[in-house]
């Protein structure tokens, strides 16, 4: 949406199903979630809707610009969505794949304006696959302990919106990219790819991916976390420095997870990508209020890197500019060989 703090892209959520304001279903949440460990299947929360994996041609992005009333915009940056710049500057106009995925961004930046959380003001949404957001110019350079520690802050304001107004279960996530892989290293069709067989190793660490996926999804840790409001994939590629503050911007992988899943995610960025140093995350961490427990932060740490690897085999198994680094995370994951990941830029840049 705005220039990031970083170039890495986001990790995006999937389900063939239309997105709903609310998880919903028969049963609680947490009971549906522990039937996950009992019969291997997932509560019927609905992620938000997205097509094929592909970037989105910029003469479709103008057409639904047009349609918007948008003339004359200049384009920033295109992946899944794109987003392109008012001629004046001030704005910034997001076209989405999808529309429930505008729907989920605009609603879950909403809940976090209301909650006192510093994000960028939305002006309008001229059209269901469009919204408008008022530009935040970022400013280069380090960020300030006090910008840390305001986001911090904001982190702890979040998780106290009403948690029944997260779209989706956080395991429903992990469930799912756990079938995917499995079908991925059985070679068989996915919902985003058709059959592709994979070299022995490649397909035995598409493997590995999943079991530690599965693995999460049914331990006690995991299904006994109290749930919170959470961004989803709080990251310096979803923040924006003006300057003085951090402002949040992306919110369409809004879910229910633990109150740690955000500190989780950020800590999980500085580890494995490097762009912001890790030592400088101090102020964040100390201002937060309540400190993380430990071992709830290790698992969504552990739990968010396994997403992004994993989101490497779901698009690049099969493609060589994506399989060595996808190798090589796993590596890091699986034997602790040291190893920085590497910002995909462009070729990550589809999933935004």
């Amino acid at each position: 949406m705005h220039a990031p703090v970083t170039g890495e892209s986001r990790e995006p959520s999937r389900h063939l199903g239309e997105p709903s304001d609310a998880t919903t279903g028969p049963e609680d949440v947490v009971d549906g979630l522990r039937r996950v460990r009992r019969q291997g299947q997932i509560h019927r929360g609905k992620l938000p809707h997205r097509g094929p994996v592909g970037r989105l041609d910029d003469r479709v992005a103008r057409a639904l610009l047009a349609e918007a009333g948008l003339v004359g915009w200049a384009r920033v940056r295109s992946g899944h969505n794109a987003v392109y710049r008012s001629p004046d500057d001030a704005q910034i106009a997001k076209v989405y794949g999808e529309a429930s995925r505008c729907s989920v961004d605009v609603t879950g930046a909403r809940r976090a304006r209301e909650a006192g959380v510093c994000v960028p003001a939305l002006v309008a949404t001229p059209h269901p696959r469009v919204a408008v957001w008022q530009r935040v110019p970022g400013v280069p350079g380090p960020i300030g302990p006090a910008a840390w520690a305001r986001l911090g802050i904001d982190a702890r304001r979040l998780a106290a919106v009403p948690v029944a107004v997260a779209p989706v279960h956080w395991l429903v996530n992990v469930t799912e990219r756990a079938s995917v892989l499995e079908q991925l290293a059985a070679g068989t069709p996915t919902a985003y790819t058709g059959p592709v067989a994979l070299p022995a190793q490649v397909g035995a660490d598409v493997a590995w991916l999943a079991h530690e996926l599965r693995s999460v999804a049914e331990c006690d840790l995991a299904l006994d976390a109290p749930l919170a409001f959470q961004h989803g994939d709080l990251s310096p590629a979803n923040l924006v420095h003006d300057g003085r503050r951090l402002h949040v911007i992306d919110f369409e992988t809004v879910r229910a997870a633990p109150a740690d899943w955000d500190v989780g995610c950020l800590v999980a960025a500085t580890r494995r990508y490097g762009t912001v140093p890790t030592r400088e995350l101090a102020p964040f961490l100390e201002s937060l209020d309540p400190a993380p427990d430990p071992e709830l932060l290790a698992l969504c740490v552990r739990t968010k890197e396994l997403l992004n690897a994993s989101w490497l085999a779901v698009i690049g198994a099969d493609r060589p500019e994506l399989v060595g680094e996808l190798r090589l995370r796993v590596r890091s994951l699986r034997d602790g060989t040291a190893y920085r990941w590497r910002e995909l830029g462009g070729l990550a840049a589809q999933v935004v």
